[in-house]
């Protein structure tokens, strides 16, 4: 009985990060999805502000149909990331753009 709770314990056993770890970085567990964050930098470089009903109200660019509170919060998302956990390259830009959220949601408070 001893072993096969020590194996159990060894099963679940998860990362002081909470980040399951694979071969690739893709099969890495990441706070937003590499999709995702592709996404939202398409979207961001695109229209060069923050007005995320505009973002939302573009159908061409915004296909999958986001919602302006979806596209808020995953751009929020996005920028909370840490480095390593960023891998699209987004440019200045687009961190500039992002940096003016901290302003908004202090508005908002």
């Amino acid at each position: 009985m001893d072993g096969s709770a020590s194996a159990a314990i060894e099963l679940f056993d998860i990362p002081a990060d909470g980040r399951i770890k694979g071969h690739t970085k893709a099969d890495v567990m990441l706070p937003v999805s590499v999709d995702d964050q592709k996404y939202i930098v398409k979207l961001l470089k695109k229209h060069k502000s923050l007005d995320f009903r505009r973002i939302a109200m573009d159908t061409k660019t915004n296909r999958q149909q986001l919602s302006e509170a979806k596209v808020k919060k995953l751009a929020t998302r996005f920028y909370k990331l840490k480095d390593e956990e960023r891998v699209v390259d987004c440019g200045d830009r687009v961190l500039e753009l992002l940096e003016g959220l901290e302003e908004m949601s202090d508005y908002e408070e």
